[in-house]
């Protein structure tokens, strides 16, 4: 018991000198099973807890041991670096936005059938 903070569940002895009316041994049994009851609650609320924290203990493990995910870093970031950051992306979405309708540009220009003698070689037509 050294390591317990109280001394935990203990039996309500029965005084055997007192005898008591059949009404107030009803009381006291009804009293004596709310304790009881309420005994219970609390043992299953302390299997729960622990469960609770061994869930927690190793999520936490888990956690600790896990491959950190590439958008993690920009959590860390101040506010200047946040907006450096989105500053340096929105650039990066109009060069890519740029790039793409140039191409687009390209491939219409290439789709459109050249002319027949467009290589310069004489007609075979006759």
């Amino acid at each position: 018991m050294e390591n317990k903070k109280s001394a935990g569940c203990q039996k309500i002895p029965m005084i055997p000198s007192v005898e008591l009316s059949e009404n107030a041994q009803v009381i006291a049994d009804h009293a004596r099973n709310n304790i009881n009851q309420s005994i219970n609650i609390l043992k299953e609320y302390d299997k729960r807890e622990k469960a609770a924290i061994e869930q927690m203990l190793l999520l936490d493990q888990i956690n600790a041991t896990r491959k950190i995910g590439w958008w993690e870093s920009i959590d860390k970031l101040n506010e200047d670096e946040v907006a450096t950051y989105e500053a340096w992306l929105n650039d990066t979405v109009f060069k890519l936005k740029s790039r793409l309708e140039q191409l687009e540009n390209e491939a219409s220009s290439s789709s459109q059938t050249p002319p027949e003698n467009a290589n310069n070689t004489p007609s075979t037509r006759e």
